[in-house]
């Protein structure tokens, strides 16, 4: 059964919403993830487009504690992503934070793709950027949801509790010069080698 048909069968309407409460609360540990794997980190630009925008308010206030910069760095199509992540890195120091929205989702190898050529630890949304060759993620484990939603939906208690995923690229942080803290690497639920 094909995903769709799936989140379908159990209500999407209820699944996708569920998501996206969960990634706006878990936004503003981004800045925090990013600083911590890549220390040095002084400011970070938060790519979005307008689907996408709301993120950007919770990860500039949690920003704030840990003065780090953030800038917005809003896109309308998949040109813009590369002259807002071209114009992110002539700053030294800089991050990139990539937050859920139509473009990063449609776009992401070639997001990907520059914040290596441009030698910017990045940090994702969604598992399969960290796949596909990016630093960090941290976001909503959709087969974690879907797992609640299909026991919820058979009359089954779940405990509540938010799914969250961390995944981790050493070979991209090698290929960025970066060592990843043993404490982080330790609550990461994969580490790519």
């Amino acid at each position: 059964m094909k995903r769709r048909e799936f989140i379908a069968g159990l209500g999407g309407a209820v699944a996708w919403p569920l998501a996206a409460r969960a990634m706006t609360s878990l936004s503003s540990m981004w800045p925090e993830l990013l600083r911590e794997v890549a220390p040095s980190t002084v400011r970070a630009g938060v790519l979005f487009d307008r689907t996408g925008k709301h993120y950007f308010y919770p990860v500039e206030e949690a920003a704030e504690y840990m003065a780090l910069k953030v800038y917005a760095s809003p896109v309308q199509d998949a040109a813009e992503i590369e002259h807002a992540i071209a114009a992110l890195a002539r700053e030294p120091d800089t991050g990139l934070i990539v937050v859920p929205s139509l473009l990063s989702s449609v776009h992401p190898k070639p997001i990907i793709e520059l914040a290596a050529r441009h030698r910017l630890p990045a940090i994702y949304w969604k598992h399969s950027f960290v796949t596909d060759g990016g630093l960090i993620s941290f976001g909503t484990d959709m087969r974690l949801i879907m797992e609640a939603l299909r026991r919820t939906s058979k009359g089954e208690k779940h405990d509540g509790a938010i799914m969250y995923e961390l995944a981790i690229n050493l070979k991209t942080a090698k290929a960025l010069g970066l060592t990843v803290p043993p404490q982080l690497l330790a609550r990461a639920d994969e580490v790519i080698e």
